[in-house]
């Protein structure tokens, strides 16, 4: 076995001990937790941060500040004296951005 499918095995491994401990905290697993929204948002925080823990950890932090920030203004927001209107999926579209971007400017993440 090489060291690559050990890594893999490994990380295997987490993530299905994780999900247990997450079944056990919750107390029943719902798919609604696992739509496509979510998996998007993991998946741009992972692009984001890049390959080092810390860059992983920064682009959590930045994708979730950017996601609650445009959440709240989908719904319409007043800057000002100015009304901005309703923006449906404003969010998604930002974050598919997000990912063109850093995958096209820096493929390696924030951090690399």
């Amino acid at each position: 076995m090489t060291k690559k499918h050990t890594l893999v095995l490994a990380a295997g491994m987490l993530a299905a001990a994780s999900g247990a401990l997450y079944a056990h905290f919750v107390l029943a697993i719902l798919p609604h937790a696992f739509y496509f929204q979510m998996t998007f948002l993991l998946v741009t925080m992972v692009i984001l941060g890049g390959y080092s823990v810390t860059g992983a950890v920064l682009g959590a932090a930045v994708v979730t500040l950017l996601a609650e920030g445009l959440r709240r203004a989908e719904n319409g927001i007043a800057i000002g004296g100015f009304q901005l209107t309703e923006a449906p999926g404003l969010t998604g579209m930002a974050l598919a951005l997000i990912i063109v971007l850093i995958l096209t400017l820096r493929p390696q993440g924030i951090l690399g």
